[in-house]
């Protein structure tokens, strides 16, 4: 099915109701932008979370009082449910199997898993809030200042402040910025603002670079650390301190939590960590994918373990550039 065929076809289940907007475990600023312009056109659907959703995205949902997050929604209620952002099943936080009829709207590496003919993958898209931003355009949807900064965060945020975004990130982006009357530096002042890093995500940093290791290979610097929880941004911080790859762990009993991120420059040599993670998936007990400079995997295993498959995975891939 066509891209244009399939999204109308999305279109008309939402028309469906009640629904649910259900969202990954530690949603980020991309799913909560994505469902708040979602809800906007579609009021009878709740957002709804199995787990937390990420520090920085409830500062955001400080600038939308109308909007609440249903934690452990009783999804046997809903007609329609519609999982954004979310590449694996596994990141929900829910047995899949539990799920009635469900849409799927993503931007990841796609992946055979899901079990729905209504599966929207569009990887070329930075952000799902692109994605979104096609479907309200769809439907011809007045959108309002506010769901337009919505999706002007999630944009700048999932796109790496600009680093991964393409030709038509910049063209949406721009259409957004009118409908919204902003001008790009009051974006930036939202994700940016010093009072969304918690002194909890500011120590669990800290942790992270005390336990620190580092390997070179190639000339490349691949990094690894361990944590109880901000996986993703001690990931970015190692970015940032000069790592070429980074991988952060996370383990819980014997579920275990990965996230990944690696350099532009890495990026643009051919390093998909989305693929990487995906097929690791496949060979440990776990669901991976992501982008080519972000990803994530979940599953059950030993965190050391994992951390030491991806290292070693890597610098196969490294080898081959």
């Amino acid at each position: 099915m066509k891209n244009q065929e399939l999204m109308s076809e999305i279109a008309e289940r939402l028309k469906i109701g009640p629904g649910l907007i259900l969202l990954h475990h530690n949603a980020d600023i991309d799913a909560i932008g994505s469902a708040i312009a979602l809800k906007s056109a579609y009021p009878t659907f709740e957002i709804g979370a199995f787990q937390n959703i990420s520090q920085i995205s409830k500062k955001l949902l400080q600038h939308f009082q109308d909007i609440t997050i249903s934690h452990h929604p009783e999804v046997e209620k809903f007609k329609t449910i519609v999982i954004l952002d979310t590449s694996t099943p596994s990141q929900l936080g829910v047995p899949y199997d539990s799920l009635p009829f469900h849409i799927v709207i993503d931007h990841h590496v796609p992946s055979d898993i899901w079990k729905t003919d209504l599966y929207y993958c569009d990887e070329s898209k930075t952000s799902c809030a692109e994605i979104i931003f096609e479907l309200l355009e769809l439907i011809d949807f007045s959108i309002s200042s506010d769901v337009a900064l919505a999706l002007l965060v999630a944009i700048l945020a999932d796109s790496g402040h600009f680093k991964y975004a393409t030709k038509d990130t910049f063209i949406n982006y721009g259409q957004l910025l009118e409908l919204a009357n902003l001008k790009p530096v009051d974006v930036f002042q939202i994700l940016e603002n010093k009072n969304n890093i918690e002194k909890s995500q500011r120590i669990a940093h800290l942790k992270g670079a005390q336990r620190l290791r580092f390997q070179e290979f190639k000339g490349f610097l691949i990094a690894s650390s361990i944590l109880s929880s901000y996986e993703a941004s001690m990931c970015n911080h190692l970015i940032s301190l000069g790592a070429d790859v980074a991988f952060v762990g996370a383990q819980r009993e014997e579920q275990v939590r990965i996230s990944g991120r690696a350099s532009v420059e890495l990026v643009n040599k051919g390093l998909h960590l989305g693929e990487l993670f995906k097929n690791l998936g496949s060979e440990l007990y776990c669901e991976g994918g992501g982008h080519e400079g972000a990803a994530g995997l979940n599953g059950t295993g030993d965190v050391e373990m994992v951390l030491n498959t991806c290292m070693s995975k890597v610098t196969e891939l490294l080898r081959k550039l």
